[in-house]
């Protein structure tokens, strides 16, 4: 991927310096084919178009997947079966995509389910009294100030 900075060199020799495609990618070390694509550009950087990715041939299998990926969730851990079991048993059901896509699913998967447990306090511990000088420090409770 170029950056900026490499994408202004080859604008600049070109517009500026007028420098041939030939001569621009022999000196940077490029394609033509990718000094041509800087120049057409049009000085922006380059960014990854697609948001998400196609899934053509698991789309149908995804409902048995989720169904098979739920009730293994139940499962202890020893019992549950890996993606590259879950990608076999697929394959016996008609799927006849790669393991790699059953397995970003597995992994999307359980992300979405991974929810974030936050630790919420309900009870302050006991205050912490100070002297003065800083020197000694000690644990009370509110009970043992009160009386």
């Amino acid at each position: 991927m170029l950056c900026m900075e490499t994408i202004a060199k080859i604008r600049r020799r070109r517009l500026i310096d007028h420098d041939s495609i030939s001569q621009i990618a022999r000196d940077l070390g490029l394609a033509r084919n990718t000094v041509r694509k800087a120049l057409r550009s049009g000085g922006d950087a380059p960014e990854y178009q697609r948001v998400s990715q196609p899934r053509p041939q698991l789309g149908p299998y995804l409902a048995l997947l989720d169904q098979w990926l739920e009730a293994e969730e139940k499962l202890p851990a020893r019992e549950q079966r890996t993606a590259q079991r879950l990608y076999e048993a697929l394959q016996i059901e008609g799927y006849a995509g790669a393991v790699d896509s059953v397995r970003r699913h597995v992994k999307r998967f359980y992300a979405r389910r991974r929810a974030v447990e936050a630790f919420i306090r309900k009870s302050l511990p006991p205050a912490r009294h100070t002297s003065l000088t800083g020197a000694t420090s000690t644990w009370s409770s509110a009970a043992s100030i009160s009386s």
